[in-house]
């Protein structure tokens, strides 16, 4: 079973997942940065991979991107994505420097993985906590690249027909709004097996 069947029950379901990972993110991350960060869910949606390819305005937009497989009762893929700027933004909170001197070398790179680390495995624990069942993440990687070649290369791991579930987030942390895109992909068993979970099955 594909994204495409779901229904707006099915999908206010996952978004409530994802509200309930951000209030895990948002207490994890103000507790690893120190700061009181505020945090929502603006919308989760099903796109086309065209349309994941454009939510940061082109294919070709540079971003930069953590990625975890799934594995355990459920098998998927997590990406999450920011636009340049705005992972320079909170690498720099995390590193105590202006977002503006930052390069993208090995220990920016290092923040960046570890911020999206803490976002995508919220995101995960909450699924653990609200289904009950038991999940393991792979260490995250993390890119630099256009936002379509990211895309390319989770869409080209799994067979979930050709939608993706993507939960846009915006976070506020020393007065700077962050915009990130949370792209969630799961192999089609373990989709019904996710939705019979919270008796939601299709």
């Amino acid at each position: 079973m594909g994204y495409e069947r779901l229904e707006a029950d099915h999908l206010d379901a996952l978004k409530e997942l994802g509200n309930i990972g951000a209030g895990n993110a948002i207490t994890a991350l103000s507790t690893f940065l120190n700061t009181e960060i505020n945090m929502e869910v603006v919308e989760a949606k099903l796109a086309t991979f065209n349309e994941a390819a454009n939510i940061f305005g082109s294919p070709e937009t540079e971003v930069a991107g953590v990625y975890l497989a799934i594995s355990g009762d459920l098998k998927g893929h997590v990406l999450y994505l920011w636009p340049v700027q705005s992972a320079k933004s909170i690498a720099g909170m995390l590193m105590g420097m202006n977002p503006e001197e930052l390069e993208f070398d090995e220990m920016t790179m290092s923040a960046i993985s570890e911020i999206g680390n803490i976002m995508s495995g919220s995101y995960i624990t909450a699924l653990s906590t609200f289904t009950g069942m038991t999940f393991e993440l792979s260490p995250p990687a993390v890119a630099v690249d256009m936002n379509g070649a990211l895309l390319d290369g989770i869409i080209s791991l799994t067979a979930v027909g050709d939608k993706v579930l993507i939960i846009q987030t915006s976070m506020v942390a020393y007065g700077i709004r962050i915009a990130g895109v949370l792209v969630v992909l799961f192999e089609p068993d373990s989709l019904l097996k996710l939705l019979e979970s919270i008796g939601m099955g299709v």
